[in-house]
């Protein structure tokens, strides 16, 4: 059953979230300088999230509680560096998030100072917060996977956080986990270190962003910053053809759609229309659908599972309502031209007197065409229906890995939607129309709420549940894709060919009727099934070419194979090791990456399908 979809869309609320990583041991003349160039570093993070919060453009599409950003930091609260910028942090209003590597008695007996009374006082804050416990207990061993456990809690910050704090002094890791370790897998990541050398504090430096030479290091955080938060602005979809180019030109003159992201941002629940289920009853007469068992994915559990399914909702239902409409236009289009085609041809055929009524009935269907082809270029209902299917599958798959403080790879998403420069933004003229998605769908991974309790057991069951059911669900989906798509091609490609066969019979016919001198009628008959025939032909081998049915079968008839050795995985891992987390991570991730692609290949497909008049 589904749940009912609000609208419009919500703004992501204004967050930037802080990681921590350094080391455990620092001497008591370095604790204060470095005290207070993490201070510094907190500070600037805040006053340029307060400032730009005052910005008309960031304030249109965030959501901004009392009026501030709210900013968080992620730390493991290990003696040390972890404690200590965990303090800093919370002294200057920042949430703190905590994440333990295995169970917390088992925990504090690994620290190396006596200092319980700091340790407890942090979990107390990130206990009491107003959105309830901000603990996270990781499915680690302090016995047998220590080393492992600390690595699981380096890629669970880099994976969670937005600027990574490294209290490092530069030299590699002596072991796994360490903070050399944590370091090297976000810049990999591209996740931008603010590297403090406890030996020079001062001298702290911004790894793993491009900066001129004599850019501050202050300077190049407040720029990127800046880069992440501003809404990246997008261009326009190209205008095809003469009709396109005046939609867009009357879209300028009144300003009836905005910029991509302000139109998702504004859309409303989608009400009744004719238009939309032309498409569905075409493809329910030529290709029904089988019979089928319906599963789905179990209904969100929890914060964290609600907060992605809303937006997977919200875009789901708002691709279907923009997909409808234009398959339904060129399904439409088509027919309407088939039309246009008989009617020019029957008038050469018919009594004056009929003249008028054969030039009225074309003239309203090229009047259709016209105003189907100019909505669909000023509504970019195209468009709309492929980027608002991205932002859809990106928060459903996101739904599956949240709970485990995993994410989909922000590079590959980048990659995908982004490919002209591979960032979310570097400047703020990007190319791209559809590269608002990336950066909305960061907007919204920074807001969402964190994972708390133990991810262990029940958690991990959960998890592989929703995974399963996502899995299950999408070869259900592929299967019928490809059943329906194959019968559609099948049946489109048989009417087309029986109709050109008439055609051909037809000429015939006529030649014959020429040399038997036979009556008039006769051959208007079969001339005007000979003007039908090839517009029937031609109207249906253009649905079929125009729909790439043949092609979306062998997308679903590959994808079909996917799900089904994800499945197989997925049921084959053991949960109840330590950091069986960690295997399941992997495997949701590589699973649905490899969704994502296939997402991407189905809007190669579409996107250069603009509908035209000709």
């Amino acid at each position: 059953m589904q749940a009912e979809v609000c609208f419009p869309p919500p703004k992501p609320q204004l967050t930037w979230r802080v990681g921590v990583t350094g080391h455990r041991a620092l001497d008591d003349g370095e604790i204060l300088a470095v005290a207070s160039a993490v201070t510094e570093v907190l500070v600037l993070v805040r006053r340029t999230l307060d400032e730009l919060a005052a910005a008309s453009d960031v304030t249109s599409v965030y959501a901004l509680a009392a009026a501030r950003p709210r900013l968080s930091v992620i730390s493991p609260l290990a003696d040390g560096t972890d404690r200590l910028v965990a303090s800093q942090a919370v002294q200057h209003g920042y949430r703190l998030d905590v994440v333990l590597p295995f169970e917390r008695e088992a925990y504090v007996r690994t620290f190396d100072s006596q200092d319980a009374g700091t340790f407890e006082a942090l979990l107390d804050s990130a206990r009491s917060g107003a959105n309830g416990d901000r603990i996270l207990t990781l499915d680690g061993s302090a016995d047998t996977h220590r080393r492992e456990s600390y690595r699981a809690i380096g890629r669970y910050i880099v994976r969670n956080c937005d600027l990574l704090i490294a209290v490092w002094d530069g030299e590699p890791a002596a072991g796994e986990g360490g903070t050399a370790d944590v370091v090297d897998a976000a810049l990999a990541a591209g996740l931008p270190v603010w590297w403090i050398d406890p030996a020079r504090p001062a001298t702290a430096r911004l790894l793993g962003q491009a900066q001129a030479p004599s850019t501050a290091p202050q300077a190049a955080l407040v720029h990127l910053i800046q880069r992440a938060i501003r809404p990246v602005e997008t261009a326009r979809p190209h205008a095809h053809g003469s009709l396109g180019w005046l939609a867009q030109s009357l879209d300028r003159a009144l300003g009836l759609t905005g910029t991509p992201l302000e139109d998702y941002l504004r859309e409303t629940a989608p009400g009744p229309s004719r238009l939309r289920g032309v498409y569905a009853a075409f493809l329910r007469r030529i290709a029904p659908t089988p019979p089928y068992e319906e599963r789905g994915v179990p209904q969100p559990d929890g914060p964290v599972e609600a907060w992605w399914e809303d937006h997977h909702a919200k875009a789901a239902l708002l691709s279907k309502t923009y997909g409808d409409r234009y398959r339904s236009s060129y399904v439409a289009v088509f027919f309407l031209a088939g039309l246009v085609l008989i009617s020019a041809a029957i008038g050469f055929v018919v009594p004056p007197g009929a003249h008028i009524l054969v030039a009225s009935v074309e003239l309203a269907a090229l009047s259709a065409i016209a105003l189907l082809v100019g909505a669909n270029h000023l509504y970019r209902w195209q468009d709309r229906w492929i980027t608002y299917r991205f932002l859809a599958e990106l928060c459903r798959k996101q739904r599956v890995l949240a709970p485990l403080g995993w994410t989909l790879p922000i590079g590959d998403v980048t990659r995908i939607l982004s490919p002209d420069d591979g960032r979310i933004s570097t400047t703020h003229t990007a190319p791209r129309h559809d590269a608002w998605v990336a950066w909305y769908f960061s907007a919204i991974r920074r807001a969402a709420p964190m994972p708390s309790g133990s991810l262990a057991g029940p958690a991990l069951e959960r998890v592989r549940s929703v995974g399963h059911g996502m899995f299950q669900d999408q070869q259900t989906y592929h299967r019928l894709r490809h059943q329906r798509s194959e019968m559609a091609s099948r049946r489109l490609a048989h009417w087309g060919d029986m109709f050109f066969l008439l055609a051909l019979v037809g000429v015939v016919l006529r030649i014959l009727l020429e040399v038997m001198h036979a009556p008039g009628w006769a051959g208007t008959a079969i001339a005007l099934a000979c003007f039908v025939s090839p517009a029937a032909s031609a109207t249906f081998l253009g649905i079929r070419a125009y729909a790439e049915f043949e092609l979306l079968a062998r997308q679903s008839g590959r994808m079909q194979q996917v799900m089904a050795v994800a499945l197989a995985e997925l049921e084959a891992l053991p949960l109840d090791g330590p950091l069986a987390s960690n295997a399941l991570g992997a495997t949701l991730v590589g699973t649905t990456t490899s969704m994502l692609l296939d997402i991407d290949g189905w809007a190669q497909l579409f996107q250069v399908k603009a509908v035209e008049a000709g």
